[in-house]
């Protein structure tokens, strides 16, 4: 590991387990019908402590809670005009906020299924349009019941595995009156793994939908019924910022209408009928829009673009279809070609590759980290280039949509919070306790960006402030200390967070929290915002300080900060303890307990080479449990100058026989002289090796020291020798570990010879 991986290791506070102890791990039923009001039953841990729910959108309102056998009951409002789809939450508890769940909202009436209905003649009876909310039992298969007319389109889908409860891949069948099955889906493309299906009745009368597990684990599941056909794609995928598009809307591969929409920037998910469940992505951008013109497959062929930057809009729908595209470059620089297919839910594999005027392959790629290719090559000005797009698999549909991005690399600043806990969203949230600070680490990706950069939160209470600590220039992780104020209530709200410099206006935190993890450690669902889940807590039942030390930390020295505990009366819990620091190159125990029965520890830190010079902040957090509450809280920040190393040694290779003694010389460089005297002691030595320590009164250009081996000392070759140095400087008592860079060899004792 890399000095500056340890670094990021070792100051990452908020890369420690968040400890909010309320857990939601299912809820039931998931959702909610719009202009309703509705109890849902929270299964999971700790709701005793439940006071709050935070939610993430607008147009759900908590009216009341309660605790029952271990169980939640939640009763909320939803406003006739909430958003569709998936609201996120968070619980808030007496010690901060849960993990996230969602609440799914949906404009049908709401039904729990409560009878078995494992068979067609047992089947559940339903109207149109409806959301069913059911619980799969292993093996067992549901079947529903429901009338329609001939001629009448409805929508069939599910949510399982949207709903990120658990990994639940189920499948839905529809079966005419003579349960014949006429249409069936496991996997769509608009919801992934989860199925859809649009139908449209042939006959007046009775028709049956099946929903099982295909894993047959069972869980949770909403079954929605619309009475509209719900789009799968739209074509183009993508509009220019500020205009009005025309767009063609795929039902399936005959049913096509046509909507005119207006969206703001970015990639958004449109919903095209407010009848319909489930949204469609679509993309905004300021790129100008380009259509391929179907003039053939041929690069003298391309659709010229004549105007900059470009968004490249088409379809792959005739065998072996290949589109070109050609440019000229306005201006020499770096050029970012991207490709939006899978993420606009394109069946396309795409194939992209990027030709210069006289048709030589520039560069091709299949996958980029995705399933949708990028390209950077440089491009010089006035230069014609061609762009070629086909399915790697050479397969084609009217739905093989496409949409490619050309403009020149920007410089970006991405702001974010990784997890404190692998393939889950644990710490990515603040929980902060009043009088006390919380030690948070941004994670900052540079792109072309490289001067200064300033940071800004917002949204804040007025009790909670923050301070960016000092760090070193071209750090990727940025160390921001929250404080809150005595006395502070219970409080739940979302931080948003700006960051800019000279190449970029400005940059937004942005969120992205793993859901549900499959198998094989795959990550099937995240959650991507723009706002941090901040929350305080009670009152903590103790405080942690750190005893100001002084004393400067050379290179290759340790630094001892005393770690003191105020206990509140009746606290007398073990007390763990983590060091956070902004350098590189340190070494230190990951964690030090302080027992019920003391109150504070020293803390060994040490530098290496590459610790930076200079006075820099340390942080060190206290986390401990009281009354079933966890709490989590980071000291005052303590500054300690380190400074450059006082010597540098160099020593021979000696040789030592077993049953001897010898003196050896270590040549030594002062860079700075401290007060005499100095204490040197060899340690590092192989067993059966000792070394008498030596006073040194005045830096001569060697040291002396006597060495022995016992008749089992270790034999071989041994490089790991190195001299602790104690001694003055300044009124400091201060120390430094130096490697001798030499070797003490230990011969094998020759056999004597028999007479």
């Amino acid at each position: 590991m890399t000095s500056w991986l340890k670094f990021l290791h070792l100051f990452v506070s908020i890369q420690l387990p968040s400890h909010a102890l309320v857990e939601v791990k299912k809820l039931f039923p998931m959702g909610a019908q719009k202009g309703s009001q509705t109890e849902l039953v929270f299964e999971g841990s700790n709701f005793k402590f439940a006071k709050d729910i935070l939610f993430y959108k607008e147009g759900i309102k908590l009216d009341k809670m309660e605790l029952e056998k271990n169980k939640l009951k939640v009763k909320i409002t939803v406003s006739a005009d909430a958003e569709t789809g998936l609201h996120p939450f968070r619980v808030l508890g007496e010690d901060g906020l849960s993990n996230m769940r969602y609440i799914h909202i949906a404009p049908y009436p709401e039904i729990i299924k409560t009878s078995k209905n494992l068979s067609f003649d047992k089947a559940y009876e339903l109207t149109v349009p409806c959301s069913v909310n059911a619980r799969l039992t292993n093996r067992f298969i549901d079947h529903y019941r429901f009338k329609l007319k001939k001629g009448q389109q409805i929508t069939a889908s599910l949510k399982c595995l949207n709903l990120a409860i658990g990994f639940y891949d189920c499948q839905i069948k529809i079966f005419d009156k003579d349960q014949k099955q006429i249409a069936f889906n496991d996997d769509s493309l608009l919801l992934k793994q989860d199925p859809m299906i649009n139908f449209t009745a042939t006959y007046e009368g009775d028709y049956y939908l099946q929903v099982h597990d295909y894993r047959f684990g069972g869980g949770e599941y909403r079954l929605h019924l619309a009475p509209v056909l719900n789009a799968i794609q739209v074509f183009p995928a993508g509009s220019e910022a500020k205009k009005s598009e025309k767009l063609l809307c795929f039902y399936g591969d005959e049913i096509t209408t046509e909507k005119t929409i207006t969206v703001k920037e970015g990639m958004k998910q449109i919903l095209l009928d407010q009848n319909s469940v489930h949204h469609v992505p679509f993309h905004v951008s300021h790129h100008k829009n380009f259509f391929d013109q179907e003039k053939g497959y041929e690069k003298d062929k391309a659709t010229h673009c004549p105007d900059f930057p470009l968004a490249l809009n088409g379809r792959l729908d005739q065998k072996q279809d290949v589109d070109w595209f050609s440019f000229k470059a306005p201006k020499d620089g770096q050029l970012e070609i991207q490709v939006l297919a899978r993420q606009l839910r394109s069946p396309l594999d795409a194939l992209l590759e990027f030709y210069n005027k006289d048709g030589k392959l520039i560069k091709r790629q299949d996958d980029s980290g995705s399933l949708d290719p990028k390209v950077i090559s440089k491009v010089k000005k006035d230069e014609t280039y061609f762009v070629k797009i086909r399915d790697f698999n050479k397969n084609y549909s009217p739905r093989f949509i496409y949409r490619i991005l050309v403009d020149y690399q920007k410089p970006q600043l991405k702001f974010t919070l990784n997890p404190s806990q692998q393939r889950t969203h644990k710490g990515q949230l603040i929980n902060i306790s009043p009088e006390s600070n919380r030690l948070v680490i941004f994670d900052l990706n540079r792109e072309n960006a490289k001067s200064a950069i300033d940071y800004s939160f917002s949204n804040l209470p007025q009790t909670l402030t923050y301070k960016v600590l000092a760090h070193p220039e071209k750090s990727n992780k940025i160390p921001v200390l929250f404080s809150l104020k005595k006395d502070s209530k219970l409080w739940s709200t979302h931080l948003s967070a700006q960051v800019k410099n000279a190449e970029v206006k400005e940059a937004h935190y942005k969120e992205s929290l793993i859901m549900l993890m499959g198998p094989n450690n795959k990550e099937y669902r995240h959650y991507r915002g723009e706002t941090l889940a901040t929350a305080s807590t009670v009152a903590a039942p103790y405080s942690v300080e750190i005893v100001n030390n002084t004393s400067p930390m050379p290179r290759f020295g340790n630094h001892i900060s005393k770690i003191r505990v105020h206990r509140k009366e009746g606290f007398k819990g073990e007390v763990t303890i983590k060091a956070k620091s902004v350098l590189p190159g340190l070494s230190m125990r990951d964690q030090i307990k302080i027992p019920a029965d003391k109150n504070e520890i020293d803390y060994s830190i040490q530098a290496s080479s590459s610790t930076p010079l200079g006075k820099w902040p340390f942080v060190f957090d206290a986390i401990s449990k009281h009354e079933g509450k966890d709490f989590n809280l980071s000291s005052n920040s303590q500054e300690i100058d380190i400074q450059e190393h006082y010597f540098d040694l160099k020593m021979k290779q000696y040789s030592l026989q077993r049953g001897q003694e010898r003196e050896i010389t270590v040549d030594i460089t002062a860079r700075k002289t401290p007060q005499f005297p100095i204490k040197a002691t060899l340690l590092g030595l192989p067993n059966g090796i000792k070394a008498e320590p030596i006073e040194i009164n005045k830096i001569d250009k060697t040291l002396t020291f006597k060495i022995s081996a016992s008749e089992s000392a270790n034999i071989g070759y041994h490089r790991n020798g190195y001299i602790r140095f104690d001694f003055t400087h300044n009124g400091h008592q201060l120390n430094q570990n130096l490697r001798c860079n030499g070797t003490i060899y230990v011969p094998k004792p020759k056999k004597k010879k028999s007479s």
